[in-house]
């Protein structure tokens, strides 16, 4: 069997910082929302995840599920270049349609503060 991986030019901190901001900037104007009333922007979505985040850690499952969050790595990650001290921690779920890896996330003490 053959695999072809599409090769990429490395993108350093100070770059994916940048890109980071850059895609949260084009993404702030979104006010849309759900069926919970939920605000569906990116500040809302990380305002929620991080909320949640100060009293349980939370699976990528529970966060498209109870926060309708459907792309929770990018929240984090947006959280993480913010300064929040969140620590990712992989688990094997049985979601009742089969066993998936999934992310779990933790705040840890010591990030910026809202």
């Amino acid at each position: 069997m053959f695999t072809h991986k599409k090769s990429s030019p490395e993108i350093t901190s100070p770059e994916r910082a940048s890109l980071t901001i850059t895609t949260v900037a084009m993404t702030e104007g979104n006010t849309m929302k759900n069926k919970q009333n939920y605000f569906n922007s990116t500040v809302s979505q990380r305002n929620r995840l991080l909320e949640y985040l100060r009293t349980k850690p939370l699976t990528t499952v529970a966060a498209r599920d109870e926060l309708d969050i459907m792309h929770p790595a990018g929240r984090v990650q947006e959280l993480k270049a913010q300064g929040h001290n969140i620590h990712t921690h992989w688990e094997i779920v049985d979601t009742g349609q089969g066993k998936h890896r999934v992310a779990s996330y933790v705040l840890l003490s010591g990030g910026a503060h809202a």
